[in-house]
């Protein structure tokens, strides 16, 4: 069955490559403090950084893509956190539209600097959000969503 579905990918010359595309500050951006050992709470501390990871650019089927890639960059202007993200990958699906029903996406890490205690805007436009430094967060705040 593998073998058939693959056969759907633009591999044969037909499509050449595929079509490349890339997308800019799309996603979700998920901020990361630390977790305390078997707690399912987010700790943000003082004059830490945050991890901010980034993924849901596209649903993306493993079969008829390659060359997936993503980057972030979390910088810090005042009291706010600007987070600009960019992913790009080949589309190699022929006209057929046959593919894998899987969901794969581009992902990426970044860091903000050394966060010192405070309120900030947290911002991948035009999504926002407010993050208090330091607390303590039942969940993993994200911002955004593209699936």
């Amino acid at each position: 069955m593998a073998l058939f579905l693959l056969a759907g990918c633009a591999m044969d010359g037909k499509g050449g490559d595929g079509r490349f595309v890339e997308v800019e500050n799309k996603g979700n951006a998920c901020l990361l403090g630390h977790e305390p050992a078997g707690s399912m709470r987010t700790t943000f501390v003082a004059d830490q950084p945050v991890e901010v990871n980034v993924s849901g650019f596209a649903c993306l089927s493993s079969s008829c893509t390659t060359d997936m890639m993503a980057r972030c960059e979390a910088r810090l202007e005042g009291t706010t956190i600007i987070i600009t993200t960019i992913a790009s990958w080949r589309d190699t699906t022929e006209v057929t539209g046959i593919y894998t029903d899987d969901c794969a996406s581009p992902f990426a890490t970044c860091m903000t600097p050394p966060l010192p205690a405070g309120t900030y805007s947290v911002s991948l436009p035009p999504r926002a959000a407010v993050l208090e430094v330091p607390s303590m967060t039942p969940s993993v705040p994200c911002l955004g969503g593209e699936f």
